[in-house]
């Protein structure tokens, strides 16, 4: 895990992008978890928490599915590309990505 985010943070300085917030959404586009990276400081610590089991949760879901919802959520990188990496198809990884949502919806909904 340690390594694949390294290898993320890397990617980002290295294409100079940085996105303003972590948005993980169902097949219908209904935000399942949104955590922006700035906010105030009141919601700093809320957030933090949050953010951490959402990385602590998605690492506990294995491989490949881990690196797949990193690197489709976190890096914004499409199935194809992911699929390339992962030596699966691109509908596997689309299949892949809404079960591990489906997981942690059921996590973060409280069910």
């Amino acid at each position: 895990t340690a390594i694949a985010r390294n290898n993320a943070c890397d990617l980002l300085k290295k294409n100079g992008w940085r996105q303003n917030s972590i948005e993980i959404t169902d097949d219908e586009n209904d935000p399942v978890l949104e955590i922006p990276d700035y906010c105030d400081e009141d919601e700093l610590i809320d957030d933090k928490k949050r953010r951490e089991k959402l990385f602590s949760e998605i690492t506990k879901l294995g491989e490949p599915d881990s690196s797949i919802m990193f690197r489709k959520y976190y890096l914004g990188e499409s199935s194809k590309t992911i699929a390339d990496a992962v030596g699966m198809t691109p509908a596997n990884v689309d299949n892949r990505a809404h079960r591990a949502i489906a997981k942690l919806k059921k996590i973060f909904s409280g069910s």
